[in-house]
């Protein structure tokens, strides 16, 4: 039972850092290219080259305005949970206790 409980456990981890991994930027995601000087021994520059560089925002955000104050007030919204975050815990608590031979079946969950 303990084993099916982690392999089933082990099955939704990795599903996660799939969808994790699907989610990151990589390389071939940087638009802009910087130029790199290269300097000899008497300061003076030998070779520029231009390379692939994310975004730092210098001149992208000049017209950029903070957000209103208000934002802040505001309380509510709808809670969001996984369906698999909560199987996961599930099987955790599943797992922890058969370690005690203690025999349970999850029937529902509250967020």
């Amino acid at each position: 039972m303990i084993l099916k409980l982690k392999a089933e456990k082990e099955e939704l981890q990795k599903e996660k850092a799939l969808e994790k991994q699907k989610k990151q930027l990589g390389l071939d995601d940087a638009t802009k290219k910087i130029k790199v000087e290269k300097i000899d021994s008497n300061k003076k520059v030998v070779a520029t080259q231009s390379v692939p560089h994310q975004m730092q925002g210098s001149d992208d955000f000049k017209d950029w305005e903070l957000p209103r104050t208000d934002l802040l007030d505001t309380i509510g919204g709808e809670i969001r949970y996984d369906e698999r975050e909560i199987r996961e815990k599930e099987l955790e608590i599943e797992e922890k206790l058969l370690q005690f031979k203690i025999q349970v079946e999850m029937k529902g969950y509250n967020v």
